[in-house]
């Protein structure tokens, strides 16, 4: 195919909006194909400013792709910009706000060895989407960026140090939205994608330090329930999930290894947040093939069961003698409150979930450090006969050596007596 190539519209280089696209002529230029059977066209310089951006014809049916050089011509480092027109735009929905797109866009690059470069995404008026970047000589995607306006605008710039072939390929595909997926931009909350409490979610970690904001209501929510979310492994990926408060506090973590499943349980919502923000974030690793399945659901507290935020003292579970439940994600940390009238003496045992382990602290509330124990492969964590004075004391759970677990619950068993025996 070929890929008609024009004069487009001018801004400024990532801000203030830009003046109506003059007419001008034309430029068709005949197309190579690649081993992906996508036809490969020369970048036309000069096409480092919105007003020269390089036109790629791409429809349903037929993507488009482009073979550029951000080899410098003067003083400045090249940058290569290219403009995709679309169909009119959808209308709004009714309640005023943004419908779900009919279309996404996928833009893939590939740099020559040695070459990294960042791939930004620009609306038709200039304003900054997204920007993807990875390691030299990766290639890079953002796979799912919603058609919502009359145009979008990729900008290809190299960064870090000079490469000897500073060259790339760029390829751009237009498929139909897939309800039930998320949509780029949705970096932070005001961009959040919509997703209903016993739904699922699907998206993709498509770049370095790639991160997805979900929007979940409350409204509905039964008195004493408490949030948990699942996020199924992606392969060679480390992500995190986060559960945000209304205003931008984080309620709760957990972290996952690479290909690791990664879970949060048991998270209490502040009395008037009528939204929280669930987070999918690239800790390590990404990927623009492989999708991840995440699930928020709320459910009715359990009694003797642990219940997030309680990863401080201030925020610390009150507890008494007896045995209790928690669940300790790799990164979370669960601290209780536990008081005695008087001097007394504490036992405390942990019995860790299966493949992790973990250490139990008892402290003051200034810190002071009274007593601690860790769990082995064969015997829980356990501390006897630990001397606390009365009033609260606070027992600290953590993993050891980077392990957690947020499948399986740990046991934790805690009593007191007086020192003398009586």
């Amino acid at each position: 195919m070929a890929l008609a190539l024009a004069v487009g519209v001018a801004a400024c280089h990532r801000g203030g909006g830009l003046p109506p696209r003059p007419d001008g002529p034309a430029v068709v230029v005949t197309a190579e194909s690649t081993d992906d059977g996508v036809p490969t066209a020369p970048e036309i310089e000069p096409n480092d400013v919105p007003a020269a951006a390089q036109r790629l014809a791409v429809t349903e049916s037929a993507p488009a792709a482009v073979a550029g050089d951000l080899r410098a011509h003067g003083p400045r480092r090249d940058s290569d910009l290219y403009r995709i027109d679309f169909p009119a735009p959808d209308a709004g929905a009714a309640d005023g706000g943004a419908p779900a797109p009919r279309l996404v866009l996928r833009a893939d690059l590939r740099p020559a060895a040695g070459l990294s470069v960042e791939l930004d995404a620009l609306d038709d008026a200039g304003h900054p989407l997204v920007s993807a970047g990875g390691q030299p000589g990766e290639a890079i995607a953002v796979p799912d960026l919603a058609v919502r306006g009359a145009a979008v605008l990729l900008r290809v710039r190299a960064v870090g140090p000079e490469a000897a072939a500073p060259t790339y390929r760029l390829v751009a595909r237009l498929a139909p939205f897939d309800t039930g997926a998320e949509i780029e931009p949705n970096g932070d909350a005001a961009h959040a994608t919509d997703l209903a409490l016993g739904g699922e979610a699907v998206g993709y970690l498509g770049w370095h330090r790639d991160q997805d904001w979900y929007r979940l209501s409350t409204a509905g929510m039964a008195d004493g329930s408490v949030v948990s979310a699942d996020l199924d492994p992606i392969p060679d990926v480390a992500a995190t999930l986060q559960l945000m408060g209304a205003d931008g506090h984080k309620i709760s973590e957990a972290r996952g290894r690479k290909g690791e499943r990664v879970t949060l349980r048991n998270l209490r919502i502040a009395p008037g947040d009528a939204v929280v923000y669930l987070v999918v974030r690239a800790e390590a690793g990404w990927s623009a093939s492989a999708r991840y399945n995440v699930r928020p659901r709320a459910e009715l507290a359990k009694a003797g069961t642990e219940a997030e935020p309680n990863d401080d003292v201030a925020h610390a579970q009150p507890i008494e003698d007896g045995t209790a439940l928690g669940y300790l994600p790799r990164g979370d940390v669960d601290v209780y409150r536990y008081t005695t009238p008087g001097m007394a003496l504490l036992d405390v045992e942990v019995t860790p979930p299966s493949r992790a382990a973990v250490q139990i602290e008892v402290v003051r509330e200034d810190g002071t450090l009274l007593g601690r124990a860790e769990s082995s492969r064969h015997r829980p964590a356990r501390l006897t006969g630990t001397s606390i004075p009365g009033g609260p004391v606070f027992v600290r759970v953590s993993p050891r050596h980077g392990s957690g677990n947020g499948d399986d619950p740990y046991r934790l068993t805690i009593s007191s007596r007086p020192p003398d025996g009586t």
